[in-house]
């Protein structure tokens, strides 16, 4: 299933409509998606119901819903924000239609200094639709803020009203819906940003755009819900044998930078043990060696004294060759010392994570990360990717797919932009890149340490023979799906992702 921008859902449209499909009929097929929605949570007959609509197809959408809800027997009102001249073309015969069967039908034309709401059970936003690209203005504005202020349940038609469909940003104000019912795929701004609380509970209705249409369309993204967990958990991850031991299931090497920040890579170091790799060692501090002793007991230590760089340097270079991957930046130093650790794993064949404070090193020296030999994914946040692309977060945000895209393009790299909704960037050999968002998860994740914990997945699983692809992917989505597990999403810490997982 594909998640859409504006402009892709706009081309599958016509690609549909020039291939004989007429664009009333789509309108038709979409407005009895939404008056299935109603009948599912009013069944009463008597329910009150207002429907608001402006001049586009999204508000002959709503003209359509009227005249359906009419003919099954409900009593509807109208209101109608905009001018008549202004109306798309299917929007004018929608609205005609409606006149037409239904003379009496009263359509109320809205007016901020006089309108007031009422009585009313249910809220239809049919007002703006997925083709907004600036900031909602003027008599638009009051309306949205009268119907959020109202107490009836709101049902939004294709996309909550000043919400952009691409980017998920607020266009100033928003309608927040209840219930979006939305058509044939969700729109990518459904999904980020403040897409998910102004969408409330999304249903997806087929009105029969061609799906031929996909293969014309170049940016869309691929959806990951829990059929494609299992899916991939079934079919694309290594096989375990039966016949095997640790050796079989690779070996996790995470390189432990700070004595004050064990506890990252500590969460690191379990997280990759339960996700299922035959071995972790860690490369330590002295200091820290009984710290790991009694939290990771079954962890190999490789204890180290720091205080001659020189030394130190050929350590981590057998450390790193004697792993099947590395994991690098929980807890990592983001000193001197911590830039010629990074330096030879950069240097190194080794297939790496990279995380944290190692991305804050690698933003601050990009020609060196240019040149690496390693193979590697990264996993920044939103601060972190900010650092990496010279940028800052408000930018990032506008645009979390573009600006992850934008990076792995350029530094030829695969990468999970960590957000409330995660954005996956795979890069293909021949310089292809395949996107994906995560729908999986919830607010519990938004803890301390849990980006710690979805590094030491990441690395288990490519030590276990999963290319890294699959592994940064597919480690994002059992990371999240271990917190739907947990019934208290407010309490979650990090050490309940990995023992849900």
């Amino acid at each position: 299933m594909y998640a859409l921008t504006a402009k892709a859902i706009h081309e599958m449209d016509e690609f549909t409509i020039k291939n004989g499909m007429p664009g009333m009929v789509l309108m038709e097929n979409a407005s009895k998606g939404v008056v299935e929605k109603v009948k599912e949570i009013f069944p009463d007959k008597k329910s009150k119901i207002l429907i608001v609509v402006g001049s586009g197809n999204n508000g002959g959408d709503g003209f359509c819903v009227a005249r359906w809800l009419l003919h099954i027997g409900y009593s509807v009102n109208i209101l109608f924000l905009g001018k008549q001249e202004d109306m798309t073309d299917d929007a004018k015969s929608e609205f005609q239609i409606l006149k037409n069967i239904y003379p009496e039908i009263k359509i109320i034309k809205y007016s901020s200094a006089k309108y007031s709401i009422g009585d009313m059970d249910l809220i239809i936003d049919g007002l703006l639709g997925t083709g907004l690209n600036r900031d909602v203005k003027d008599d638009h504005m009051t309306l949205i803020d009268l119907i959020n202020k109202h107490e009836a349940v709101k049902i939004s038609i294709d996309i909550p009203s000043g919400l952009n469909a691409t980017t998920g940003e607020i266009m100033k104000i928003a309608i927040v819906a209840d219930y979006t019912v939305t058509f044939d795929s969700i729109k990518i701004g459904m999904l980020l940003n403040d897409g998910p609380d102004c969408c409330g509970e999304i249903s997806i209705v087929d009105i029969g755009i061609a799906k031929e249409g996909y293969k014309n369309i170049e940016n869309k993204t691929i959806i990951c819900d829990k059929e494609f967990l299992d899916y991939g958990l079934k079919n694309v991850l290594t096989k375990r044998p039966k016949k095997s031991y640790k050796g079989t299931y690779g070996t996790v090497g995470i390189i432990a930078g700070s004595a004050k920040m064990t506890g990252a890579s500590i969460l690191a170091a379990r997280a990759a043990y339960k996700a299922g790799c035959g071995l972790v060692k860690v490369l330590c501090p002295m200091s820290s060696m009984s710290v790991y002793n009694m939290t990771v007991p079954e962890a190999i230590l490789e204890p180290y004294d720091d205080s001659t760089i020189e030394k130190f340097k050929p350590l981590v270079k057998e450390f790193v060759e004697s792993c099947d991957s590395i994991c690098v930046g929980p807890g990592f130093r983001e000193d001197d010392f911590g830039k010629e650790i990074l330096a030879v794993v950069l240097a190194s064949t080794a297939r790496a994570v990279i995380d944290a404070g190692a991305l804050n090193l690698i933003s601050g020296n990009l020609i060196d990360f240019t040149f690496r030999n390693c193979k590697c994914v990264l996993t920044p946040h939103i601060g972190e990717m900010a650092k990496l692309n010279k940028s800052n977060t408000g930018t990032i945000m506008k645009d979390l797919i573009g600006s992850a895209e934008e990076f792995a393009n350029e530094y030829m790299v695969s990468l999970v932009l960590k957000s409330s909704t995660s954005v996956i960037i795979n890069r293909r050999k021949e310089g292809t890149l395949d996107k994906y968002i995560n729908t999986l998860g919830n607010s519990g994740l938004a803890t301390g340490g849990s980006g710690d914990v979805l590094s030491g997945i990441i690395a288990s699983l490519i030590a276990q023979g999963n290319t890294l692809n699959n592994s940064v992917l597919y480690g994002v989505l059992i990371h999240a799906n271990a917190s739907e597990k947990f019934n208290n999403e407010r309490n979650m810490m990090a050490t309940d992702i990995i023992e849900n997982m």
